[in-house]
C-alpha cells in the first residue's frame, strides 16, 4: 500500500496502547502514522477530531463503546474502521457494536497473534479427527494477576474451534507477569498430543492489530462495502491467497 494509512489509537495510556504507538513510530513508520491518541480523560473536541483517522484501534476497557458508539452514529461524515482488541462487552454493548458495523467496517478480536490465529485453524482441521478417535480435550490458560476474566478471551475463542472442548474443561491460571500461554491436550488410549502457544511479548497482539488495520484500510479503498462485521478468519484467508 503506497498510501500512508491514518491510525487513531483508544486507551493510549495502557500497555497495548503504549506498545502501538511504538510500532507505528518505528517499525511500521513507513505504512501508517499516528493522527490521535484518545483515553478515558481526553475532551470531546479530541474525540471528533479523530474521525479523519482511516482506522480506530481500541485497547481500552469495554465501557469505551459508549462514548465511540455517540460520536460514530451521528456523524455525517465517513467514519474510521474499527479494529476492537477489548473483550467482555455486556449484551447491551454487544449490541452498540452491531450498530457500529452497520456504519463502517468493525473487527473485534480476542487476540491479533498470528501464532493463535494459525493454532485455532489447526485446531478447527485436527479436534474433530481426534474427537473421532476417542481423544478427549482440555485446556490450560495461564495469564498475570492482573488479569480479570477467566477463562480469557483467547481461551474461548480457541476452545470455540475445538471440538468436544466444554468450560468446564478449561483451567485457568493467574501467576506472576506471565503474558499469555495457551495449552490444548488431547488425551487418548495410551497417549496425548499437546499444541500451545506462548506469547513472550505483548508486541504480537499490537502487531497483529495493525496488520489487521492496514488490511482493513486497504479493503476500504478498493472495495465498494464500507460496512460490515469482519472477522480474523477473512482477514487470515485472504492473507494466505496472498501469499501463494
Amino acid at each position: 500500500m503506497s498510501e500512508v494509512v491514518s491510525i487513531c489509537i483508544l486507551g493510549s495510556r495502557g500497555r497495548m496502547g503504549r506498545a502501538l504507538a511504538h510500532l507505528i513510530e518505528g517499525e511500521f513508520a513507513a505504512s501508517c502514522k499516528l493522527v490521535s491518541a484518545l483515553h478515558s480523560q481526553s475532551e470531546d473536541s479530541e474525540w471528533e477530531d479523530a474521525l479523519r483517522a482511516d482506522v480506530w484501534i481500541d485497547f481500552s476497557l469495554p465501557k469505551s463503546v459508549l462514548r465511540t458508539h455517540s460520536f460514530f452514529i451521528n456523524s455525517p461524515a465517513k467514519l474510521p474502521a474499527l479494529v476492537i482488541g477489548t473483550t467482555g462487552h455486556p449484551a447491551a454493548q454487544t449490541a452498540l457494536l452491531e450498530e457500529l458495523s452497520q456504519k463502517t467496517e468493525l473487527l473485534q478480536a480476542s487476540n491479533f497473534s498470528t501464532g493463535v490465529l494459525a493454532l485455532k485453524k489447526a485446531l478447527e482441521f485436527i479436534s474433530p479427527v481426534l474427537a473421532g478417535a476417542g481423544f478427549r480435550p482440555l485446556m490450560v490458560e495461564t495469564h498475570h494477576v492482573h488479569k480479570k476474566d477467566a477463562p480469557s478471551g483467547t481461551a474461548l475463542t480457541l476452545a470455540s474451534a475445538t471440538s468436544g472442548l466444554s468450560s468446564e474443561r478449561i483451567h485457568s491460571i493467574r501467576v506472576g507477569e506471565v503474558i499469555g500461554d495457551h495449552r490444548i491436550e488431547f488425551h487418548g488410549h495410551g497417549e496425548r498430543i499437546t499444541l500451545e502457544h506462548h506469547a513472550v511479548s505483548r508486541e504480537i497482539f499490537a502487531r497483529g492489530a495493525l496488520d489487521v488495520a492496514l488490511w482493513l484500510a486497504r479493503r476500504r479503498r478498493t472495495e465498494a462495502a464500507a460496512s460490515g462485521w469482519v472477522t480474523l478468519d477473512d482477514f487470515f484467508e485472504e492473507r494466505l491467497s496472498c501469499s501463494k
